[in-house]
């Protein structure tokens, strides 16, 4: 399953789903998953199996004058859906902001909307299958924006986060050793070399314990190192966080095409790692209200695990494309 979100940010934005039942080489058609209404939105899914029927699904929901994280579950791959539940006014997320911790518990990292504390860490968790979720608890009170999270085993979650803060490193990495409940911030950190405009991705290998995260590249001058959204690439931890490798590329588009890659998102089915990123086009003068707004487009690529965890990452110029104006192809740079 593959949800994603169409629309412009305040003016009907709604989630979607796609399935595809042949490891990714068709796609099926659009159905809509999530919707608000005109002048409201929902996005940012974040899906994880609770057991082997039941899918949990967290999302942002927003109007213009309010923010809200909130859960539904669904064992029919979201034709219906449950109610849903509020976990926390005033709070966004995004599409891997979340883990399935010791015991089943929903582990779910959140950003503060507005100050004070604008784009603050906290967390919070359900034990009861996303019946009720606690308070959300503080992590670090720095202006980081959206993270990701990882359960890698033995009542511990990784969590990195962008900064968006010029003078501090690009990614920040935490640790909790007691399945979600209070996390502390590592001295090392992770992919400081790396660009972080775009939410970074955390994923564990199954079966092991080795962490790869997925982050922009960048770019440098006489004055400055940057960011550059047209570069992707993992770093690889191989111990659980506790040292990590060099960035290894495996996506770019060459200038001087003005694409830039947009959210990440990342699934394991095979022994392979699925990636998905969004990627923008031409702009348009004006959306459906007004609004300045762009053609957008999903690519999609499957790397083999031995070539993630090898000394080289053979990255290839090409990815298959899932939507673009509703039709299937492929992308070639």
């Amino acid at each position: 399953m593959l949800a994603y979100t169409k629309g412009l940010p305040n003016y009907n934005a709604h989630t979607v789903v796609r399935k595809s039942t042949d490891h990714g080489k068709t796609w099926g058609p659009e159905f809509v998953l999530l919707r608000r209404g005109r002048y409201a939105g929902v996005g940012k899914p974040e899906f994880s199996r609770i057991n082997s029927k039941k899918i949990s699904m967290v999302y942002t929901a927003w109007t213009n004058n309010t923010t809200r994280r909130a859960f539904r579950w669904t064992v029919d791959d979201g034709v219906t859906r449950s109610d849903e539940v509020i976990i926390a006014d005033g709070f966004y997320g995004r599409n891997s902001s979340g883990c399935v911790g010791n015991g089943g518990r929903l582990i779910s990292v959140l950003c503060k909307a507005a100050p004070p504390n604008q784009h603050a860490l906290y967390v919070t968790y359900s034990d009861n299958e996303g019946i009720s979720w606690t308070a959300p608890t503080l992590i670090s009170g720095k202006a980081l924006g959206e993270a990701a999270a990882a359960y890698i085993g033995e009542n511990t979650v990784l969590i990195i986060a962008r900064s968006k803060i010029a003078a501090e490193p690009f990614y920040h990495l935490f640790r909790s050793t007691d399945n979600g409940m209070t996390f502390t911030e590592e001295l090392r950190t992770c992919a400081t070399w790396c660009g972080s405009d775009n939410p970074p991705e955390l994923t564990v290998i199954p079966g092991t314990r080795t962490v790869l995260a997925v982050v922009n590249g960048y770019k440098t001058s006489a004055t400055v190192v940057e960011k550059d959204q047209r570069s992707s690439g993992v770093v690889i931890s191989p111990n659980g966080g506790e040292s990590w490798t060099e960035f290894k590329l495996i996506d770019y588009i060459n200038p001087p095409s003005a694409s830039q890659q947009l959210n990440f998102a990342v699934l394991w089915k095979g022994g392979d790692l699925f990636f998905f990123t969004g990627r923008d086009g031409s702009f348009h003068p004006q959306g459906a209200n007004g609004e300045a707004t762009e053609m957008k487009y999903l690519a999609m690529k499957i790397i083999p695990k031995n070539q993630l965890t090898g000394p080289v990452v053979p990255y290839e110029k090409r990815a298959n494309l899932i939507l673009r104006k509703g039709v299937l192809g492929s992308l070639k740079w």
